[in-house]
């Protein structure tokens, strides 16, 4: 990880992960497919936290990872952002890192974290269901280059 990171030279990387209960895994065929190709056109690499091998063809820019040092990803000087679910611990530790944060919520206090998050400028929200590649590029682009 620290290979990948280093070597994301000064765009950095941005860090996706849904957490613990939701499987990157179990997406839907087309949604992947909406996160692969608008990852693919970033200038920033993407660590994915994905349980599977997925047999999935990744763009050179992109690296699976079974299993994250979550903390030590967000406190690492690279990091650019944090695309995440919105999850309580995941939304406290992006906050405590000063990593902003792409929300993009499922359920339970997802959308509510989301929401507080980005009242205080610090998060943009996509829509799972309706979301586009075109959506998640805006929003890398926002939270990179946005100095808040």
């Amino acid at each position: 990880m620290e290979e990948f990171a280093q070597s994301s030279g000064e765009h950095g990387f941005i860090y996706f992960s849904l957490g613990s209960f939701i499987q990157s895994s179990r997406l839907p065929e087309k949604q992947l497919k909406i996160l692969l190709r608008a990852f693919s056109k970033l200038k920033q690499k993407v660590l994915w936290k994905f349980e599977t091998d997925a047999g999935l063809e990744l763009p050179p820019n992109v690296k699976f990872i079974k299993w994250a040092p979550q903390q030590d990803i967000l406190a690492h000087p690279k990091i650019r952002g944090f695309i995440s679910h919105g999850g309580l611990f995941g939304t406290m530790e992006a906050i405590h890192h000063g990593v902003p944060i792409v929300g993009i919520p499922m359920f339970w206090d997802q959308p509510i974290n989301v929401e507080k998050c980005m009242r205080m400028g610090i998060a943009l929200r996509l829509d799972f269901n309706s979301m586009t590649d075109a959506d998640i590029i805006e929003a890398i682009e926002k939270i990179t280059t946005d100095p808040r």
